[in-house]
C-alpha cells in the first residue's frame, strides 16, 4: 500500500514540474473570480477577503510549484527507496 503512494507522489511531482503553468493559471483564474464576486457585492467568506486576494494573488506562480514538485518528487523518490531496501 505504502509503494503505490509514492508512486502516485511521484506522478504528481512531475507533472507540477513539467506543467507548472496549468494549475497556477487555475489558482490565479479562481482569484480573479473571486475578487470580481466580491466585487460585485458577494459576502466575505473571512474577515479581509478581498484585501487578502487583491494582495497576494499570485503568490502560486510557475516558480512555486515548480518547486513544490521537486520536493515532492525527491520525497517520493527517497520513500519508494526505503521501502524497497
Amino acid at each position: 500500500m505504502g509503494g503505490i503512494l509514492f508512486i502516485i507522489g511521484v506522478a504528481l511531482g512531475l507533472t507540477l514540474v513539467i506543467y507548472p503553468d496549468r494549475i497556477a493559471a487555475r489558482t490565479s483564474d479562481m482569484n480573479k473570480s473571486r475578487i470580481l464576486d466580491l466585487e460585485a457585492g458577494a459576502p466575505e467568506a473571512y474577515f479581509e477577503e478581498l484585501r487578502s486576494l487583491k494582495t497576494y494573488s499570485d503568490n502560486r506562480g510557475k516558480t512555486t510549484m515548480r518547486l513544490f514538485g521537486t520536493l515532492l518528487l525527491v520525497f517520493s523518490l527517497v520513500g519508494i527507496l526505503s521501502y524497497i531496501l
